[in-house]
């Protein structure tokens, strides 16, 4: 009776070890388009963990890598580096926590450089623009986070077709908002 005992603790013991293993061992993890090809291939900390921590890699769905992420805890972290559907480098960004940080590279579809405004070190102007190079959006960074008012261009044949809203420390205030410029 107590050699069934000591049994069934060892053996309790023994899984609980490896339930703490499996928890913690980083895994490659994949998301896969409805046709079967790749969509996402990421890293998490544990078997069953959903949370990416660590490497990540996005793509289109005719297998055109689009981005390559880093994750610390499920947020961006780190250097990002995004390309375009056709595969052609879109931008290099840093994240520091969550927060967008710095540019490095800001890139048209065709390999221009694109003005991003004065955006540094988390703080600043940023412009951030269509693939075409027409700009698409600018406001003001604090921080790492949008903080006052933004515009949104909304129509990249049409620039004065315009959104607007306001955030404060990333979060928006009041919702998107239209103002037609004629």
């Amino acid at each position: 009776m107590q050699l069934k005992k000591n049994k069934i603790i060892l053996g309790i013991f023994v899984l609980m070890i490896l339930v703490l293993i499996l928890w913690e061992i980083p895994i490659r993890k994949k998301i896969f388009f409805i046709d079967g090809s790749v969509h996402e291939i990421y890293w998490t900390r544990g078997v069953l963990s959903q949370v990416k921590n660590g490497h990540s890699l996005s793509f289109n769905p005719d297998g055109t890598l689009i981005a390559d992420d880093h994750f610390k805890s499920g947020i961006l972290h780190g250097n990002c580096t995004y390309y375009y559907d056709n595969g052609k480098l879109r931008g290099i960004v840093t994240y520091d926590a969550g927060k967008l940080m710095n540019i490095l590279k800001y890139l048209d579809v065709n390999g221009h450089n694109l003005n991003f405004g004065d955006f540094s070190n988390g703080n600043g102007n940023l412009k951030l623009y269509y693939e075409n190079g027409i700009l698409e959006e600018e406001g003001q960074m604090k921080n790492g986070y949008r903080n006052g008012v933004w515009v949104y261009y909304l129509n990249p044949d049409n620039p004065l077709i315009k959104a607007f809203t306001t955030y404060n420390n990333g979060v928006d205030q009041y919702g998107l908002y239209l103002k037609w410029a004629f």
